[in-house]
């Protein structure tokens, strides 16, 4: 029974944490438009290991390059994870290099090799652009 009980707070601290973020989130100016639906599409997603909204993110990212269907002729998902302390360096890196003041796991941003085409956000945004695609 104890389990059961843990287990149910674990599930309920995870939605409210993701409640909050949604609330939150300080990216919410993507340009939804500059997405397209064909040609080649590249996603790259880094974050720390441990962060339930990279391994969200990743299976997300996952989802679209292995699922049937997707309307994209060609999806590459790139990802990178990090421990915790090796992070707080990665973000500071990112954070220059992708010109965004974004400071939670993870960061997701489109584009080929080194080619940024946009940064996204976060997890949250990253579903909204992928759920209006």
């Amino acid at each position: 029974m104890r389990k059961v009980v843990r287990l149910a707070v674990s599930f309920l601290a995870v939605c409210v944490m993701y409640t909050l973020y949604s609330w939150y989130s300080t990216s919410t100016s993507v340009d939804h438009a500059s997405f397209t639906r064909t040609g080649k599409v590249c996603w790259n997603i880094e974050g720390f290991e441990t962060c339930p909204y990279y391994q969200a993110a990743k299976r997300l990212g996952y989802s679209l390059e292995n699922g049937p269907g997707n309307g994209v002729t060609d999806v590459a998902v790139k990802t990178k994870g990090w421990t915790r302390s090796e992070w707080e360096t990665r973000r500071e890196e990112l954070k220059k290099a992708l010109g965004t003041s974004h400071r939670t796991s993870p960061f997701v941003w489109k584009g080929c090799g080194d080619d940024v085409e946009a940064f996204v956000g976060g997890f949250t945004d990253f579903e909204a652009v992928v759920m209006r695609n």
